[in-house]
């Protein structure tokens, strides 16, 4: 989302500020399993080879089956073994944390790729901290703008897409990643998918950078100011290349997003919708009222779309 230099005031602008909370919450209820304890115990005898196996067990006493609803997800057990419930799907919990530092991180080659996608959200989480501790660090290093790249800061560009100044922002960006990451990872493989997600949402961003003043004063958004500053922060341009590399390779994919199955076009437009709510009368941190930012948007998807037609990748 770019940013302008007045700030925006009054109730709206919180409650669109907060809307993409809401609406991950309300899906998050809506979807979550653990309200039905028959449907846990479905899911344990699928993971096993032998269904009966499971039923045997439990009729035996040789384990207990017991769910715990938060309402917005739960907890299952299995025995010892517990299970976290969100959005439809349940996740084994290990049974003991990973010694520290990891033998994965010793060898870029040996980290397993299917973690590659919660790293990213790892980073979303790690800057937004560290924006909320250092704001001047944040706004010279992790936000994108004409300043900062005069200054030789082009690091702000690949930064900026992990870095979102407010919780609802970067809870929608997440899930949107947790949509559109694997299934763009799964086609791509490691290299060539960050390739695409930092240089694409990269260039996304610089053309947001480029463009977004001069369609915010050839729409007069801005009445008072013909070429209004823009600062850019937030992963839409790099989401939306996956989403363009995906549409180009099936158009009829469907993906599973806080859920639910979503055809891409709709998944699309859904995303365009609450970046709006987000970023059009949002607060960041830096005391700059937000715009909202379809430059980024659409040329993401563009990227996404001739990195496959034209073999870029």
């Amino acid at each position: 989302h770019p940013q302008g230099q007045q700030p925006s005031t009054g109730w709206l602008s919180s409650v669109l500020r907060l809307s993409p909370v809401v609406v991950v919450l309300a899906a998050a209820v809506a979807s979550n399993p653990g309200t039905s304890e028959e449907g846990f115990r479905q899911f344990l005898r699928d993971r096993r080879t032998f269904s009966l196996a499971q039923r045997l067990a439990e009729s035996l006493g040789l384990v207990e089956v017991r769910v715990w609803n938060f309402h917005v997800a739960a907890v299952g057990f299995e025995g010892s073994q517990a299970f976290l419930g969100a959005f439809d799907r349940w996740f084994e919990v290990p049974d003991s944390l990973p010694s520290w530092p990891p033998e994965a991180l010793a060898s870029w080659e040996s980290w397993e790729p299917e973690y590659d996608v919660d790293m990213l959200i790892v980073g979303f989480l790690l800057l937004a901290l560290l924006g909320q501790l250092c704001p001047g660090l944040a706004a010279r290093h992790f936000v994108a703008s004409w300043p900062n790249l005069c200054r030789g800061r082009l690091w702000c560009l690949p930064v900026s897409l992990q870095f979102h100044e407010h919780f609802g922002h970067l809870l929608a960006n997440a899930c949107f990643l947790r949509s559109v990451g694997p299934a763009t990872h799964e086609l791509l493989g490691r290299r060539r998918f960050a390739l695409l997600y930092f240089a694409g949402g990269s260039f996304a961003t610089a053309s947001s950078l480029l463009l977004s003043p001069v369609l915010l004063a050839a729409f007069r958004w801005r009445r008072k100011e013909c070429l209004p500053a823009v600062e850019c922060v937030g992963a839409s341009g790099a989401l939306f290349a996956c989403l363009g590399y995906l549409a180009r390779s099936d158009s009829s994919l469907s993906l599973r997003w806080l859920g639910c199955d979503w055809n891409l076009l709709v998944l699309a437009v859904v995303q365009m919708v609450l970046s709006a709510s987000a970023g059009a009368v949002g607060r960041s941190a830096l005391g700059a009222g937000w715009q909202q930012d379809a430059v980024a948007h659409c040329l993401g998807v563009i990227i996404g779309w001739a990195a496959l037609e034209y073999r870029l990748l």
